[in-house]
């Protein structure tokens, strides 16, 4: 509410960093009935307000909000949609007619995201929403850090209505893995990078979530996550991420980015001790020419080419081998199936068990 009086999006409160300076009083905020508020002065009537600091409370430090500049709305994913973004004190989506793709690849840096956009649409792909248009010529040089910042025309646009209203697809955030053994890059913590800002991924995931982000680092939809482990001092993270399959980029899997302060601060050092880092193992990976194809094929690259492996002849000591290889241990099994039209030979398949010891 606070930030859409100002004109943004939404907000995200945050904790500032402990050595931050207090401020000179003291509010406390709470349970407020937001759907009944509309302006800042309705916060003593539809909240319970408290003056003055609570030193029993062990968080006591004053909140910090960050108001988002833009969103993208009614898009398939987190990274594409209608545009709307808070510009000098409203909210509105934006005329497509004075946009271009500077402007565009401002927007998605200023929502985190890599700079750069990958699609431009000018006739309301994503519709045409409930806010008013903003009709004014928006001329970036690209640096800007939100297009507020950018040079905004005096006169408005002739022509712009609800027929071209912008939508724009960002280049999504990136995940990256901390590697367990220098020589697999394919088996490690993950580590989320929210533009310049990187973030611990921790907690449990499933297995399809796990595969999902396998797919993502490019190695197939094939891999599986072993027990967290312990890691460092937390600031930044995102925890009970959940993906269901269909993902592209890890902003569109359900889970937030939250902040947490330095060590003094006592909830902190309570999360530090329960929250572990996400590990994941991918197994889509070539390996002294062997690899593991995303349906679970056993290919062998010889001389450039890739070739399957034949049933015929095919043991379970082979399979174990060929696992052993690929860096895993334990009870290999293995079934034979027709090759398609694309296969050199008829295909054997290897099915490495998940929670095989990597040796």
């Amino acid at each position: 509410m606070i930030c859409q009086h100002f004109g943004y999006t939404n907000e995200s409160v945050i904790q500032p960093k402990s050595n931050s300076s207090y401020p000179d009083a003291c509010m406390h905020i709470n349970r407020c009935s937001t759907n009944n508020m509309t302006t800042i002065d309705d916060i003593p009537k539809q909240c319970d307000v408290f003056y003055g600091s609570d030193y029993s409370d062990y968080d006591n430090l004053y909140k910090e909000i960050n108001c988002i500049p833009a969103q993208l709305a009614d898009g398939a994913s987190k990274l594409q949609g209608r545009v709307e973004a808070g510009l000098f004190g409203q909210l509105n989506s934006i005329c497509s007619l004075g946009f271009d793709s500077r402007a565009a690849n401002v927007l998605c840096a200023s929502l985190g995201y890599k700079r750069g956009s990958t699609q431009l649409w000018t006739n309301s792909y994503f519709g045409a929403g409930s806010l008013s248009i903003y009709k004014r010529n928006i001329t970036c040089s690209g640096d800007e850090i939100s297009l507020k910042l950018c040079s905004h025309s005096d006169m408005e646009i002739p022509g712009c209505d609800n027929r071209n209203v912008v939508g724009v697809e960002c280049e999504g955030d990136i995940i990256k893995i901390e590697p367990l053994f220098t020589s697999r890059p394919y088996e490690g913590i993950v580590d989320g990078y929210h533009g310049d800002l990187r973030y611990d991924i921790v907690g449990n995931v499933s297995s399809t979530t796990a595969k999902t982000l396998c797919t993502m680092l490019g190695y197939g939809r094939v891999g599986f996550s072993g027990l967290p482990i312990p890691g460092r001092t937390l600031d930044y993270f995102k925890q009970y991420v959940i993906c269901s399959g269909t993902e592209s980029s890890i902003s569109e899997c359900v889970g937030e980015i939250e902040y947490c302060v330095e060590r003094n601060y006592y909830h902190c050092e309570q999360r530090t001790q329960w929250l572990k880092r996400v590990i994941i193992f991918c197994s889509d990976y070539k390996i002294q020419g062997l690899r593991l194809g995303s349906d679970g094929k056993l290919l062998m690259e010889i001389n450039g080419r890739q070739w399957g492996s034949c049933i015929d002849y095919f043991t379970t000591q082979t399979a174990q081998s060929a696992c052993i290889i690929m860096g895993y241990s334990g009870n290999a099994t293995f079934s034979g199936q027709t090759g398609g039209t694309n296969d050199v030979e008829i295909m054997g398949s290897l099915v490495c068990s998940a929670n095989a010891i990597i040796v």
